[in-house]
């Protein structure tokens, strides 16, 4: 997922736990990291956000 809005600071966003990072991002991270997966977030200030995961192929989770 990627847009030209205005970006936010991610090394902020990355020290803080789950609990404050807003729903959205952490059900993001919680929902990836459940299927053993990874998110990256690159944002950088008046460019824009982009939003990526990896997930395992053949982990046999449903």
């Amino acid at each position: 997922m990627e847009d030209n809005g205005c970006g936010f600071d991610t090394s902020r966003i990355h020290s803080l736990d789950n609990s404050n990072r807003g729903l959205g991002l952490a059900a993001m991270d919680e929902r990836v990291r459940m299927q053993g997966g990874t998110l990256e977030i690159i944002s950088r200030e008046n460019q824009g956000t982009r939003i990526a995961f990896t997930l395992p192929l053949g982990s046999g989770r449903k």
